[in-house]
């Protein structure tokens, strides 16, 4: 697993040559991580002071805040005032776009075939909330949706931090097969894992994360 980036100096060069579209699909597929060092999505700046000043409105709730691009709406947040819930709704709706007018171009070979899935936006950092282990974030882990199966799709995954004074840090590890394999041979130590390691990307940054397995959506 590698950590690929690119500077936003580079985008305009990469979206016109087709075999570096197809090369970073590759690298996708094989488990690296894309980065930019800054992000490629350019959020509003009265956008960001609405989220960051209702944070503790916003956080009140539940762990993700979900827009549904295909059904227009949010979930995981009831606001008693219909104007804030809106305002939300326009903020998420135009970021989801966004992202997937990027990606459209950026990771062009595979628009014809993905399916869109939610854009979520979590109010509250990992560190310090009181949740269970199954629920943390800030643990290794695989992402697995029992409510929600990807039936052999794979997950391609955004994430833009939008906090101004700290990074969000990444814990990565082998791919999912190798992963297995370890944990076949009873090779924890204590539920760690040798071959951790650890990213840290700064504020605004945008990576995106593809596992491995058949087809495609994305969040």
């Amino acid at each position: 697993m590698q950590l690929v980036t690119i500077p936003n100096s580079d985008l305009t060069g990469v979206t016109r040559s087709p075999e570096r579209l197809r090369d970073y699909c590759a690298q996708l597929e094989a488990g690296d991580i894309i980065f930019f060092p800054e992000t490629p999505i350019k959020i509003p700046q009265e956008d960001l002071d609405f989220l960051l000043g209702h944070q503790h409105v916003f956080g009140t709730f539940h762990k993700n805040i979900a827009y549904r691009p295909l059904e227009d709406r949010i979930t995981g947040f009831e606001a008693q005032d219909a104007s804030t819930a809106e305002r939300l709704r326009k903020i998420m709706h135009r970021y989801s776009k966004d992202v997937i007018d990027f990606l459209g171009g950026f990771l062009g070979p595979y628009r014809s075939q993905w399916k869109v899935d939610y854009a979520s936006y979590r109010p509250e950092e990992e560190a310090g909330r009181d949740l269970a282990l199954r629920k943390r974030n800030d643990l290794l882990h695989t992402d697995a949706f029992p409510t929600r199966p990807t039936h052999g799709d794979r997950i391609l995954r955004f994430f833009n931090n939008i906090n101004p004074a700290k990074t969000r840090n990444w814990m990565t590890t082998d791919t999912f097969d190798v992963l297995l394999e370890k944990m076949r041979a009873g090779k924890l130590n204590g539920g760690k894992l040798d071959g951790i390691h650890r990213h840290g990307e700064p504020c605004g940054s945008f990576r995106s994360v593809c596992s491995r397995a058949d087809t495609h959506r994305f969040a």
